[in-house]
């Protein structure tokens, strides 16, 4: 009888069904979710456990065994693509994290019935033997779900979001197909050990248990690898572009700042001209003018064009909102650097610490300072700004988290200097400890 309702089997489906969804709800609950949610969470729920009670029992042995499962996995997957708004392989890439999270604690929950005698979970899938739950077994079973489950979420699947910054979109289709491979034998090679004649002690069991535990976790730790290694090629790619970017403006602002330098020349002539003359041209207006022609002209000479460059582009911006932009220098120190790589560098830093100040309405706290000195063979970079202690700044590697809501397109400016800084041998670094003042120190090694 393919319905047999007083087999094991036949309400232990039921259980993986659960199982599988328990894990997947971990698993997804961040992705993208379509609308009337509930709605379909609870239809695409009730689907995934009818799959489960329509499949028959018509042969106890481990490949039908394990093709019923198959069939639960895959309705949970349509399951799950009935509620998130997410590609295929991103449902496939949660559904195979939740299989293996499911295996794992059934792995270890099957170990521990072994090794404890509380009862024997292999009889489920022997429609001859005779299967029995007593409360020991209840307790042990919620008792190691709960913590494998746990495990996985807290230190894979936390981690494998917090990584991806939101993004779970994967590239690395290798990977993904190496790993269902793993678990999918995994799963097999299990159920043929569940149907073998050969009795299972308590040395075999643990051996088992060992393979099938170093396999999970092969498989989970490659799938974290896939999201982890993309997330990194994912901020080179944005440094990258970032670097091109500073490339075009640097070229941009160094003609912008050579022509301003030539139209304040010739204003001067004029200017010259001008008080020679009599008649309609006012004393006062040609002091205005002056002061303004003055201002431009009156570029920082620090001994290094880039830095000089950035004093004129910044300085301008800094005097036209109340900034007071200040620069201690001896620029020769740093002409062995690329002028692009330097101006990115220091493009970021200024930038950063402006954006810092412009929220301050108190003058005394709207200033940048930067600073370039040589000591003991190295070059030492300074741009210090002003820091309430109510800021909220979290540093994560030794890196501020950025404060924009949109995480994933932004923080990357100083990931940018601090691999400008790596590639010459140096090292960024960031300080708060002085009160009252946030200090970037990046420091490079003289040639």
């Amino acid at each position: 009888m393919i319905y047999d309702f007083s087999a094991p089997l036949f309400w232990y489906k039921l259980v993986v069904a659960a199982e599988l969804i328990v894990a997947e709800g971990l698993s997804s609950y961040t992705l993208k979710k379509k609308s009337k949610f509930v709605l379909r969470l609870a239809i695409s729920t009730l689907a995934v456990f009818a799959v489960a009670f329509a499949c028959p029992i018509i042969v106890y042995n481990a490949i039908y065994s394990s093709f019923i499962f198959f069939v639960i996995f895959i309705a949970s997957l349509f399951a799950m693509k009935l509620c998130f708004d997410e590609p295929w392989k991103n449902v496939f890439f949660c559904g195979l994290i939740s299989y293996t999270t499911q295996h794992l604690a059934y792995e270890t929950f099957n170990w521990f019935c072994n090794i404890t005698d509380i009862g024997n979970l292999i009889a489920v899938y022997d429609g001859q033997s005779d299967f029995t739950v007593n409360g020991f077994m209840v307790l042990a079973y919620a008792v190691i779900y709960l913590v494998i489950y746990w495990f996985v979420w807290a230190f894979v699947e936390r981690r494998i979001r917090t990584n991806a910054n939101g993004d779970m979109r994967l590239e690395n289709m290798r990977i993904l197909f190496i790993s269902s491979a793993i678990i999918f034998v995994d799963i097999i090679l299990n159920s043929l050990t569940a149907y073998s004649s050969v009795k299972r002690d308590t040395l075999i069991g643990t051996v088992i248990f060992l393979y099938s535990l170093i396999s999970s976790s092969l498989c989970i730790w490659l799938l974290f690898s896939l999201l982890d290694t993309k997330a990194a090629q994912s901020e080179l790619k944005t440094v990258q572009a970032m670097w091109r970017e500073d490339k075009r403006m640097y070229e941009l602002s160094k003609q912008n700042v050579e022509l301003i330098n030539i139209k304040c020349h010739d204003l001067k002539k004029q200017l010259r001209f001008l008080r020679k003359q009599e008649g309609e041209v006012k004393r006062e207006a040609l002091k205005e003018i002056e002061q303004a022609v003055n201002f431009y002209d009156s570029a920082v000479e620090t001994g290094n064009d880039v830095l000089d460059l950035i004093m004129a582009d910044k300085g301008l911006y800094c005097s036209q909102h109340n900034i007071t932009l200040t620069c201690m220098a001896g620029g020769k120190q740093l002409n062995f650097i690329s002028d692009i790589d330097l101006y990115s560098m220091l493009i970021n830093a200024v930038d950063n610490a402006i954006e810092a100040v412009e929220k301050y309405d108190d003058p005394e706290k709207r200033f940048v300072r930067i600073s370039v000195s040589a000591k003991n063979q190295f070059v030492s970079i300074r741009v210090e700004n002003w820091l309430d202690k109510a800021d909220d700044l979290t540093l994560i590697k030794g890196l501020p988290r950025t404060s924009k809501s949109d995480k994933s397109n932004h923080g990357f400016g100083l990931k940018s200097m601090k691999l400008i800084a790596e590639k010459y041998g140096g090292s960024l670094a960031i300080s708060t400890e002085i009160k009252n003042l946030f200090l970037l120190n990046i420091l490079i090694p003289l040639p």
